[in-house]
């Protein structure tokens, strides 16, 4: 895709390396990948696009996938506390995305939930048609 903005062009570069680096070596992060709600996801990575992973606290992780759903994608926003594991949540976000639907007239494609859905759509489905001047 092609942007109109640098900002936007870094946000998708960003997407395409972090997605590269899943499909390539899945999540290499030990606490996110061995969850056992993480692989009763059954995520395949070939299908997938992501924001990354990483550590955002101690003993926190937390992660973002865009996925196969039933209405085109499905987002899993995740967040694993190994110090209060109570506080995991790993959840299918597709239906409160609200501003971050890249549908959304007030969307901000530079963030990194539409971005990775816009790489998602670019990829396996159709790219909503507000974005198709950036194909």
């Amino acid at each position: 895709m092609k942007f109109k903005r640098i900002t936007e062009a870094q946000a998708y570069e960003h997407i395409v390396k972090t997605t590269k680096d899943l499909r390539e070596n899945g999540i290499i992060n030990k606490e996110i990948r061995e969850h056992p709600e993480i692989k009763n996801l059954n995520l395949d990575f070939n299908y997938c696009t992501s924001s990354g992973f990483g550590i955002c606290g101690q003993g926190e992780y937390s992660g973002l996938v865009v996925t196969k759903g039933s209405n085109k994608y499905k987002v899993i926003s995740i967040f694993i506390d190994t110090l209060c594991p109570e506080d995991t949540e790993i959840e299918d976000i597709t239906s409160k995305l609200g501003k971050s639907d890249p549908e959304h007239p007030q969307c901000d494609i530079r963030k990194s939930i539409p971005m990775s859905i816009l790489y998602y759509l670019e990829q396996f489905d159709t790219v909503p048609k507000k974005y198709e001047i950036l194909l």
